[in-house]
């Protein structure tokens, strides 16, 4: 992943960057690196107006975003869905985590 303005940040262990088996291309864009999240990482990012948070992942799991378990779509690996104004967190919810991309826009 890549965050070239600071947008988002990570803290605690166990998270990775990795080469995956398979690729996946999403809006005109081929991921072919994933970030591995375990139980401790959280990723925080803020907003000042609603906004789509997309999440493209590597396998069909729960991603928790804000305290909420959301799954990831079984058919697509992906998660969309309207975030308010204010500070979000992406951490790990079930099955294996492993995302290709957050996108907010």
């Amino acid at each position: 992943m890549v965050d070239e303005d600071g947008f988002f940040t990570i803290s605690g262990t166990g998270y990775d960057l990795k080469s995956v088996s398979s690729s996946k291309t999403y809006d005109g864009t081929t991921y072919t690196k994933a970030l591995k999240i375990d139980s401790k990482p959280t990723i925080t990012f803020s907003t000042t107006e609603e906004m789509t948070l997309t999440i493209v992942a590597y396998t069909s799991a729960t991603i928790d975003i804000d305290g909420t378990k959301v799954e990831v779509d079984s058919d697509c690996n992906i998660i969309k869905m309207a975030i308010g104004a204010g500070t979000h967190t992406i951490k790990k919810g079930s099955g294996e985590n492993s995302i290709y991309a957050i996108i907010v826009e």
